[in-house]
């Protein structure tokens, strides 16, 4: 049995004729793209031939949708019209800090200006100059606010290298803390606090190992008592020594205080001076002492006599005790006290109260009203020289 052939089967499709419709539908499209323009403020599509925007009633436009879009990423001037990146926070230009968000808003804001500088036509020469002396003006202030305006930028630009700066020497200090065994003396402190004593050593090795002064300071400390370590005179020394070549004062005070036991006298006092100088009140203390002690017992004496030793005393009491010396602030107390007595003592010699007596009263006055840490002998001798000066 034969198939039944279809009406179909002698229709022939031609592939071409169907390009040709797709050709033409594209140019269709490209032709329709022509006739559009889309408005620069809120980029409304509308037909070429249109003078205003249907939906803002803008008077600009751009030719494609891909300008319009390529415009919100840009921002202008406001002084100088100079296209900028809306990230910007100053313009390439002139360093202006304000913008307009679109060539629409600039558009109408110079239009104003231009419009409230017009005035009506003046026919003589007079008005003609002064409109030209206006323009001038004009001109000299745009000029100022330029340089007003790159002042800011420069100054702006000055305190970003600044915050720029500070931030890398906080990086090279921390750098230099790994460096100097800073992170290993902070370490031992918390092993301290925990009571891991042989652990606190240990940083406190490996911060020495550094050249961290102030591990070697304690270090000393520790083995000079047996603290936490077998007692050893020499290793402290060695630990104290090894502080006193860097200028730590805590060293060279009980280097000093190690050879007063041991009764080199003359070491003793070189260490004492040395420690005074770089800050030490006890050490300021000892000097004083040191010039003010006359003993047969004693072959040595310092040179300089009581005036170097007042002046020590003087300088100790001045200190202010900061960071990692603050452990010491009791100190300029106690020689603002022995200053005090040594005023009061040299007044007590005058019989009659003279100018001098009077003024070597006062300074002990004054010595004592500034201890920080008075006790009851303390305020006993406040009211003694009070009475004496009524």
């Amino acid at each position: 049995m034969t198939k039944k052939k279809s009406v179909f089967d002698d229709i022939i499709f031609d592939e071409d004729f169907f390009k040709e419709d797709e050709k033409a539908e594209k140019l269709k499209k490209k032709e329709e793209s022509t006739l559009y323009k889309y408005c620069m403020k809120c980029g409304e599509e509308v037909k070429k031939t249109s003078k205003y925007c249907s939906e803002c009633g803008t008077s600009m436009f751009y030719d494609t949708l891909e300008e319009y879009q390529a415009s919100k990423n840009n921002k202008y001037c406001k002084n100088c019209g100079e296209e900028n990146a809306k990230k910007a926070k100053f313009c390439s230009e002139c360093g202006c800090k304000e913008f307009y968000d679109n060539l629409v808003e600039m558009k109408v804001a110079s239009d104003k200006e231009v419009n409230s500088k017009i005035d009506e036509p003046k026919l003589n020469t007079k008005t003609n100059s002064k409109s030209k002396l206006n323009d001038e003006v004009l001109l000299k202030e745009i000029e100022e606010n330029r340089k007003i305006a790159l002042k800011k930028a420069a100054e702006e630009k000055k305190k970003q290298d600044a915050l720029k700066k500070a931030e890398e020497e906080k990086k090279l200090k921390e750098e230099m803390a790994k460096n100097s065994g800073e992170s290993e003396y902070n370490e031992s402190f918390k092993h301290r606090k925990s009571g891991e004593y042989a652990k606190e050593i240990d940083c406190l090795k490996r911060a020495a190992a550094k050249g961290h002064t102030y591990a070697m300071y304690n270090l000393g400390v520790y083995y000079r008592g047996g603290k936490n370590v077998p007692q050893n005179r020499e290793t402290a020394r060695n630990y104290f020594s090894q502080g006193a070549l860097k200028q730590n004062p805590c060293c060279e005070y009980l280097l000093g205080i190690l050879n007063e036991e041991d009764s080199v006298r003359e070491v003793a006092y070189r260490y004492f001076k040395l420690a005074g100088d770089h800050g030490h009140p006890y050490g300021c203390h000892k000097v004083y002492k040191f010039h003010m002690t006359q003993s047969k017992i004693y072959t040595w004496y310092p040179s300089g006599g009581e005036e170097t030793g007042v002046n020590y005393l003087i300088k100790g009491s001045e200190m202010v005790m900061t960071g990692e010396m603050s452990f010491l602030k009791n100190g300029p107390d106690l020689c603002k006290r022995e200053l005090g007595k040594y005023y009061y003592e040299k007044a007590k010699k005058i019989l009659l109260m003279t100018s001098k007596k009077k003024s070597l009263l006062e300074s002990a006055l004054s010595c004592m009203q500034k201890i920080n840490t008075k006790d009851a002998n303390d305020d006993k001798l406040i009211k003694e020289i009070q009475k004496l000066l009524k």
